[in-house]
């Protein structure tokens, strides 16, 4: 008797945690909205580790031999990791918890980290390789350029911030969420929209907007010094 009532003390703790209902009438809903997340984070593992393949299809890492075992560390191995061990994670912590935060932003981050991998070998074949043999490589190379830092800014930032349980440790630092959303936005858009070559150097960036350059690396600065700041005092 006092185990069973152990036992179904953990699971309200455990489902409480994960924002559940234990009453009759909500546990069909809960049960429907389990499966979908799960779903939902097996599907993006998924989906990640077909991206990272294509990029080895694609010739990924004979293009990082070119560059040496200096450059594949720098640029194909972290996104090779993140892209293949942290869309399962978060998918894992989907099929416990749904609607775990961090779950959702391992997935995605994860998934982006694919995509810059699929994208930047997509834009070096279409644009390096074999020019204009490809449909919408100009696109790949734009994304690619970009979309790197959802992968690793946020994990860096608001990983940090809702470890372990998805929830900021105070409401105190929710100016400090704020202040991070904000760096992560403003560094996505500078990249995206900084005028000259694209990561692939033989194309400029079609969405480059007529400013000087020094503008957005000014921009750039601004958006770091208040992060390291902060990192500097965790």
């Amino acid at each position: 008797m006092g185990a069973r009532r152990t036992a179904r003390t953990a699971d309200i703790l455990t489902s409480e945690r994960a924002g559940l209902s234990l009453r009759p009438g909500n546990r069909h809903h809960e049960a429907v909205g389990v499966a979908a997340e799960s779903r939902a984070g097996w599907t993006i593992a998924g989906v990640s580790a077909g991206l990272a393949g294509s990029w080895l299809v694609g010739g990924g890492l004979r293009e990082t031999e070119l560059h040496g075992s200096a450059g594949f560390v720098a640029i194909a191995y972290p996104s090779i990791v993140f892209g293949l061990a942290f869309p399962v994670v978060g998918a894992l912590i989907l099929s416990r918890l749904p609607g775990h935060r961090l779950g959702r932003l391992y997935c995605l981050c994860g998934l982006a980290s694919s995509i810059t991998l699929a994208s930047f070998s997509y834009a070096q074949n279409g644009l390096v390789g074999q020019p204009a043999s490809l449909p919408g490589a100009l696109v790949a190379g734009w994304v690619s350029s970009w979309i790197w830092l959802c992968g690793f800014s946020p994990l860096l930032t608001f990983g940090v911030l809702w470890f372990p349980d998805g929830r900021m440790p105070s409401r105190r630092w929710w100016p400090v969420a704020a202040a991070v959303g904000l760096f992560v936005g403003l560094s996505m858009l500078s990249v995206a929209l900084r005028p000259g070559p694209l990561n692939h150097p033989v194309r400029d960036n079609p969405l480059g907007l007529p400013l000087p350059r020094s503008w957005f690396d000014a921009a750039d600065s601004a958006a770091l010094q208040p992060l390291a700041r902060w990192s500097s005092t965790r």
